[in-house]
């Protein structure tokens, strides 16, 4: 499967300065030949290249889900915490109250969905998170500008957390399972 990412590669000959495929023997316009090592070695450094590309590609991506996760783990035990606290004091007209360790369940069920690396997950977070601090509170009268800087700080871990998962996917189908792992 490696090999297959060299047949769109090109270089140039060292005579005429062409653009030629990275695994040609023979220089189709001025003739020149290539050592079939020579050409060989130039493909395993190539290909080397790109594997370490994509690695650091893959180690960015792990650390974008690990902020998404651990700022979704912290957003649901802050849900919690202020259930219990608005709940136990009969603090209900901000808002909060018992019913929101419900809320709490799901944000951290999405977020363990993160954390296992699954794009649907990532995205159903920030879905959520829009939904629950912004257009909820539209609709119940209560929104605030907290709501908003809130979504928008939390909204900013989450988008990287989705582009940490679809690249985290996307390069599991290049390495395979065991390369991937943490």
């Amino acid at each position: 499967m490696r090999y297959d990412l060299l047949k769109d590669l090109t270089k140039q000959c060292p005579v005429c300065a062409e653009t030629i495929k990275v695994d040609a023997i023979k220089c189709r316009y001025c003739g020149q030949l290539f050592e079939l090592s020579e050409v060989e070695e130039e493909k395993k450094k190539i290909i080397a290249k790109i594997i370490n590309s994509k690695k650091v590609i893959l180690v960015k991506a792990n650390k974008y889900i690990k902020k998404a996760w651990i700022v979704g783990v912290i957003w649901g035990i802050c849900t919690i915490i202020m259930s219990l606290i608005c709940g136990y004091f009969g603090l209900e007209k901000y808002g909060i109250s018992y019913y929101n360790i419900i809320d709490s369940i799901l944000i951290l069920v999405f977020t363990y969905g993160i954390y296992r690396k699954s794009r649907f997950f990532s995205v159903a977070l920030l879905i959520y998170l829009f939904y629950n601090n912004i257009i909820y509170q539209i609709i119940q009268g209560k929104f605030t500008i907290f709501h908003l800087v809130w979504a928008t700080i939390l909204g900013y871990f989450f988008v990287i957390g989705i582009i940490g998962t679809f690249n985290f996917n996307k390069l599991q189908q290049y390495f395979g399972e065991s390369e991937t792992k943490d």
